[in-house]
């Protein structure tokens, strides 16, 4: 099989290459190129690369020293001047801005003169205002012997919750069958399904910050995919009173059933918004308003627990491990017949009868995993699986009385993980758990990461998005982030990190495309 040999220039944390080993592509890195000290120091712990490796600053790069032995050059130039975010001054050759160092990429193909040429950036260089800069880059490697290939990809098309789409530009040498982008596909996961089972108070906005929380109408956004519930800039509102919507979007509120928009680098300055939601089933005291007896669903937090978690005042989980059936006489392999259990499936009761065993309960039995090393009677120490229904509570349900459980995840003592959202500015946004991310961009630190929402009846949190949360969201395992985490990476840098990377999925599917010669199972 053979070996493709890669020059990664803007190198970031290295997406290209994580997408090429996820598709078992066997490549050889020549050389990557990354001024960023931060991020060279993660792309080298990731990829387990020496930053001997690295050429440092484009622009003092050696050409003429370069090996000319490479097959594919990748790169991600930067989007600052290009992006609607950013200060929209363009890369025009020579202006000195950081997105017009595209152009040394140029000068490093003209030497070179690999066979692939694969580039990425915001859809925004395709503007009226900057689509000039793309057409000079399409025309000088034209001029080159490259034809290319472009189009605008997103991200929620190809398996990851959020809304990023982004420029890829495929540009290869002499003659080939022509390229073809892949299609996407629809999406099957949620932005939920990308958070952390348990995550630290300190990614909670404070109370002040949450009472300030204003919701928006439900169709304040034209989009199936992402929904934004409110924000908690402090004061959405014109001089008539009106919300402006797109004020502060950095403090909208999602919807975590749904996507979330695009992270980005400035999102560690304010990391996006989701909501953690406390799902209320009902209630079985006699007092609807007060804590005690109130049923909770297991898809949410926990409610805070309370200094008076005795009797029935500890709240209660509705058990959704609970099926319905019957005991049938049945005949067996000897032709005898034998009483054999029948469970049904549909969650419905079978036909009331005057016999006893043609409707029949299932639920968990009481699972004794073991004991605690602790003083107190043998009752006090037992611990119970969380696959099993509780033992008996009793009115002295404190004081280490409590039945102990133990579960794969702890149950995190605050509220329920649940969300929805709106918008404001998208780093203060509170996003749904079960829908897409916002893209990331690289300020997602300092109050800027991403956030999560549901219902705005005061059952719910609003909290940051984590820095490994938006590592899910740009493809990455938590095996990378934690490696950079190891090595001392502020979660500021992690941030910024994910919010400048590239999708991994969508370039998975590209490569497979365009590499299947390279691919070996």
């Amino acid at each position: 099989m053979r070996e493709l040999k890669l020059l990664s220039l803007f190198s970031g944390i290295g997406a290209f290459e994580k997408a090429l080993g996820n598709i078992n592509v066997r490549y050889k890195l020549i050389n990557y190129c990354e001024i960023n000290k931060y991020a060279s120091k993660s792309y080298s712990v990731i990829h387990n690369i020496s930053e001997d490796m690295n050429l440092g600053d484009i622009t003092k790069i050696d050409i003429s020293k370069l090996l000319r032995d490479v097959d594919i050059i990748t790169h991600g130039s930067p989007c600052t001047n290009y992006s609607v975010a950013g200060k929209g001054d363009g890369g025009d050759k020579g202006s000195g801005t950081a997105s017009s160092l595209m152009w040394n990429t140029v000068e490093i193909v003209k030497y070179i003169k690999p066979k692939y040429v694969v580039w990425e950036n915001v859809k925004n260089v395709l503007s009226k205002k900057h689509k000039h800069n793309f057409e000079q880059y399409i025309n000088d490697l034209k001029g080159l012997g490259y034809t290319s290939y472009y189009q605008i990809l997103n991200a929620k098309d190809f398996g990851i919750p959020q809304n990023r789409e982004r420029i890829f530009c495929i540009s290869i040498l002499g003659e080939h069958t022509p390229y073809e982008f892949p299609i996407g596909f629809t999406l099957q996961y949620r932005l939920r399904d990308f958070l952390e089972e348990e995550v630290e108070e300190k990614y909670y906005l404070s109370k002040e910050i949450q009472d300030r929380f204003t919701k928006f109408p439900t169709d304040r956004l034209n989009n199936e995919d992402l929904e934004v519930i409110g924000t908690t800039t402090p004061n959405p509102y014109n001089d008539n009173g009106d919300l402006i919507f797109d004020k502060c979007t950095s403090a909208w509120c999602y919807n975590p059933d749904k996507c979330i928009s695009t992270l980005s680098a400035r999102d560690y300055k304010q990391p996006k918004q989701i909501i953690d939601k406390i799902i209320k089933e009902g209630n079985v005291s006699q007092h609807p308003k007060s804590q005690a007896g109130q049923v909770i669903s297991d898809e949410g937090l926990s409610m805070t627990l309370c200094s008076g978690t005795h009797g029935y005042a500890m709240g209660y989980i509705k058990e959704k491990n609970v099926s319905n059936g019957a005991i049938r006489g049945r005949y067996n392999e000897q032709g005898d017949i034998e009483q054999k259990l029948e469970i049904r499936k549909d969650e419905c009761s079978n036909t009331i009868t005057t016999v006893q065993k043609d409707n029949v309960i299932i639920e968990p039995r009481i699972n004794e995993v073991g004991e605690l090393d602790i003083k107190g009677y043998d009752l006090l120490k037992r611990v119970y699986g969380a696959d099993g229904i509780s033992p008996t509570l009793n009115a002295m349900t404190g004081g280490n009385r409590q039945p102990k459980i133990l579960e794969e995840k702890a149950i995190k003592e605050g509220y329920f993980k649940y969300p929805n959202s709106n918008k404001a500015h998208q780093s203060n946004t509170c996003y749904n758990p079960k829908g897409l991310s916002p893209s990331l961009d690289t300020c997602q630190g300092g109050n800027r990461q991403t956030k999560i929402v549901e219902n705005l009846d005061n059952n719910f949190r609003i909290r940051k998005l984590t820095p490994k949360e938006c590592w899910r969201l740009m493809g990455f395992d938590d095996e990378d982030i934690d490696k950079c985490i190891r090595a001392k990476l502020s979660n500021t840098q992690l941030y910024k990190q994910a919010g400048n990377s590239i999708c991994v999925p969508v370039l998975e599917e590209i490569f497979k495309k365009l590499l299947q010669e390279y691919i070996y199972n």
